[in-house]
């Protein structure tokens, strides 16, 4: 029997870890799954944000800073939320619900916003719909799920579960 400490996938570019791998592995994820909580609990701590007016983000540009919702966001098809800032900005949205994208949606960053500079804190799950980009680092408190052929420029970090069908995810810069 050969104990796996990592795997690798043709469609992964790294390494693909599993807590039932061999140790070191179990103890990896562990760590990471605590640092991911303290990042969202961090995020949906913050006082003083902004408060959207309206659940839905289209056509919005968004300047940096704290923004909070009350309940769902959504970003409907064909439409696009720019993040406007420069490359030492930063965002974060905190969603009261879960954030859903429609169909060839776009989160864009404009002016040299980078996409490790925003972070998402979404208090149940992030639906992005097929043929989509999406910006900056995703902390759920339950799952995401990413349409087919969707563009991912961030980070994907779930409580429950990440469903992918044929996407492609750049990991940004630390």
């Amino acid at each position: 029997m050969v104990l796996k400490i990592r795997s690798v996938h043709p469609q992964v570019t790294g390494n693909v870890y599993a807590k039932d791998y061999a140790s070191p592995t179990p103890d990896y994820i562990a760590s990471t799954s605590n640092d991911m909580l303290a990042a969202y609990s961090d995020a949906a701590g913050r006082p003083n944000p902004t408060v959207f007016a309206s659940s839905n983000l289209d056509g919005l540009t968004l300047a940096p800073g704290l923004y909070s919702s009350l309940a769902d966001l959504n970003l409907s098809a064909n439409s696009t939320l720019t993040l406007n800032g420069g490359p030492n900005d930063v965002w974060i949205i905190q969603v009261a619900g879960g954030l859903t994208t429609g169909a060839t949606s776009n989160i864009s960053l404009t002016g040299g916003a980078l996409p490790q500079n925003v972070f998402w804190q979404i208090k149940t799950a992030l639906t992005v719909g097929a043929t989509s980009t999406f910006n900056g680092v995703v902390l759920t408190g339950t799952a995401v799920t990413i349409g087919v052929s969707s563009i991912i420029h961030g980070r994907l970090l779930a409580q429950s579960a990440i469903t992918m069908h044929s996407n492609a995810i750049t990991k940004p810069a630390p």
